[in-house]
């Protein structure tokens, strides 16, 4: 903008009605502009305002005007969510809301994906590393996308510290390596080496891996049977192939019922008594619909409660 065009707007706008305060301010933020070769005066009155003082550290602060001229009123800030590198500022068109820049589903090849930022931050708060990673094997971490070991060693691969092991190797946990089982246990079980005469290779509750599930070896069941596994990894009874598994038993015996129980640590399936009518399955108790309510445990989930009876 020239300096002369600059002048006849500002007299145009000081020329037009306005209160005392809004007019002193205009004035204000169009010598800054002025004063700063090559900045408008958007970026001036922009500047003016630090991000800080509206948004959260590692924010986006965004403007609901695509521009400012003299004589308009000024646009209003509104703030996107943390990080920053994550979320664009929108639009008249989309009523000023802010972009997912990685939405659950990317747009174009329809695939997951899921944004990862690392907790080392810059000093304005925003993340020192940023990525939006297709997810197809495991979670990105701190900033980083875990690449598929599938896709890049075949069937079998498995995650190993920052890399991965192909099926014929173990991962060593500790140090992040990839080893050879020895010929007397060949068979690769996630960290382990099973011997293949004795056990088999289980995804089966660990108390050694945080109370999570992990590959593991495991005896084997004499001929004709098979091990029950709980749906949350715990390790069952050995049950004659057909028959069917409750949980970690082998099934129940002629008065009871399997059923999935609601506990805070999740649904798990157990022997009960069967219910006789009037009464119904609520939960593990045996209940009258008219005694029976919905609740919610402390993981959020609804399961049936039972009112005392008179």
């Amino acid at each position: 903008m020239s300096a002369e065009r600059f002048f006849d707007d500002l007299a145009r706008t000081l020329a037009e009605p306005m209160p005392r305060r809004r007019a002193v301010r205009v004035l204000g933020v169009s010598l800054a502009a002025l004063a700063m070769p090559g900045v408008s005066p958007r970026m001036a009155r922009a500047a003016s305002t630090s991000p800080s003082q509206t948004c959260g550290a590692g924010q986006r602060m965004c403007w609901t005007s695509p521009d400012w001229v003299p004589g308009r009123p000024e646009a209003q800030p509104y703030c996107c969510p943390y990080p920053e590198q994550q979320w664009g500022c929108g639009d008249k068109a989309n009523g000023y809301r802010c972009k997912n820049e990685c939405p659950p589903v990317n747009l174009g090849s329809k695939k997951k994906q899921k944004p990862t930022w690392s907790a080392a931050k810059y000093p304005g708060g925003r993340p020192q590393r940023y990525n939006c990673c297709p997810v197809p094997d495991f979670d990105p971490v701190d900033g980083e996308c875990v690449p598929s070991c599938r896709f890049t060693h075949g069937p079998g691969a498995h995650r190993c510290g920052k890399g991965c092991c192909p099926r014929t190797q173990r991962c060593v946990r500790h140090t992040g390596e990839c080893k050879n089982c020895p010929p007397s246990r060949p068979l690769v079980c996630g960290p382990e080496c099973c011997d293949p005469a004795e056990e088999e290779c289980l995804d089966v509750y660990s108390a050694r891996s945080s109370n999570t599930r992990r590959r593991q070896c495991v005896e084997k069941c004499a001929p004709g049977k098979r091990r029950c596994i709980a749906s949350d990894g715990q390790l069952g009874e050995c049950c004659p192939i057909g028959y069917p598994c409750c949980g970690t038993s082998c099934g129940c015996d002629g008065r009871q019922e399997c059923v999935q129980v609601i506990f805070d640590s999740g649904p798990k399936k157990m022997c009960r008594p069967k219910c006789r009518a009037p009464e119904q399955r609520c939960n593990y108790f045996c209940c009258t619909p008219d005694r029976m309510y919905n609740d919610r445990n402390a993981a959020g989930r609804t399961f049936c409660r039972c009112r005392p009876g008179p």
